[in-house]
């Protein structure tokens, strides 16, 4: 029988004491210096631009999707805006997605989306568009952080914040029968603001078909619309800030037939 062997092995624990440098004692500084990356190519394609207040202001547009559709990389989903087009095909696309559906961009006010749940069109005379402050347009694909309704891009209306207590109306006349009033009421105190605007909007039409093509059942594409937004809002502290906005809005359309009558109402909390 063999022996059994026994091994102890003892083990030894060796510290390390670091000790800091004195005050007085020169450390030796080191830079690290890293060169700046070059812009994606693909950043031009998620280029954005903004029209301010002013440009709203003096631009002639009777809506706002007439005023959008003059500007460089936005079409509407259809050639004819929402003076005249059925109201779900009231939409906007980015140039170079393609005029369907699936190309519609994502309309932000205030950052809540006003498409349609359903089909993803908008109504235009639903708001009043001389009360907002800028609008940003942001074209391609790169706003995915907005989700998948934002395939072509987004456009971002502010609505502006009014800065001391005041009383405004206008109002147009144009071709066609067209007028429009809207009247603006602003009060301001030291950390609250209350705004209450509204206004109306009617239209005779005009024919969508030439003389030689239309029929007995052909008439003018003629409208009525209305709107009544109250927002109010709140400063709670120097960095955070609360606003509530509630409107109305009602649509009344006649799209180009006798037969063919459509009507839009909606309430946004």
């Amino acid at each position: 029988m063999k022996p059994i062997k026994y091994c102890l092995i003892t083990p030894f624990i060796f510290s390390t004491v670091v000790l800091a440098d004195e005050p007085g004692n020169d450390v030796e500084e080191i830079n690290v210096v890293s060169q700046r990356l070059a812009p994606l190519a693909a950043r031009k394609a998620f280029s954005s631009s903004t029209i301010d207040s002013d440009a709203i202001e003096k631009s002639s547009a009777v809506t706002l999707d007439q005023m959008l559709g003059g500007k460089a990389g936005i079409s509407l989903f259809r050639r004819a805006d929402s003076a005249s087009a059925h109201p779900t095909t009231t939409g906007v696309n980015m140039r170079g997605v393609g005029a369907n559906a699936a190309g519609r961009a994502l309309i932000l006010l205030d950052g809540v989306p006003l498409n349609d749940p359903f089909g993803g069109w908008i109504t235009w005379s639903a708001f009043n568009t001389q009360a907002l402050d800028s609008i940003e347009i942001r074209r391609g694909g790169g706003a995915g952080q907005f989700g998948g309704s934002a395939l072509s891009g987004v456009i971002s209306l502010e609505s502006g914040t009014p800065s001391k207590t005041a009383f405004g109306a206008t109002g147009s006349v144009g071709s066609f029968g067209y007028s429009d009033v809207s009247t603006t009421l602003d009060y301001v105190g030291d950390r609250a603001f209350l705004s209450l605007s509204g206004g109306k909007a009617d239209s005779d039409g005009f024919h969508l078909l030439s003389k030689e093509q239309r029929g007995s059942i052909d008439i003018p594409a003629a409208s009525d619309s209305a709107f009544v937004t109250l927002r109010a809002g709140t400063r709670i502290s120097d960095d955070v800030s609360a606003t509530m906005r509630l409107a109305w809005y009602e649509e009344n359309r006649i799209n180009g037939l006798s037969l063919a009558a459509s009507q839009t109402k909606g309430v946004d909390v």
